[in-house]
């Protein structure tokens, strides 16, 4: 008899200005704590029943990008903010 397999969703998250990429294959909402892995600088997020659930892979972009691609994502949430029209050209300018 076949094993029924379980099928699991990703979600993936990408911060551009914390320069962190992250996944989850499990409810965000459930963790409890989360650690360093002993190998590199990401972080393994768990559930309370110990259970990884996503991880967080630290500093995702180089370093060489990592400043324009930071820069460019805050100017884009900027027009997202209430903020009158001729403030906002003027902090899209720097």
């Amino acid at each position: 008899m076949a094993k029924k397999q379980k099928k699991v969703r990703f979600n993936f998250f990408l911060d551009p200005i914390g320069n962190t990429f992250s996944i989850w294959w499990d409810d965000k909402n459930k963790e409890a704590y989360s650690d360093f892995s002993d190998f590199s600088d990401d972080v393994i997020v768990y559930d309370n029943n110990n259970k990884p659930i996503g991880i967080e892979k630290i500093n995702f972009f180089p370093s060489e990008i990592k400043d324009k691609i930071a820069i460019k994502a805050i100017k884009s949430y900027l027009k997202f903010l209430p903020i009158p029209e001729e403030e906002l050209k003027l902090l899209l300018q720097k």
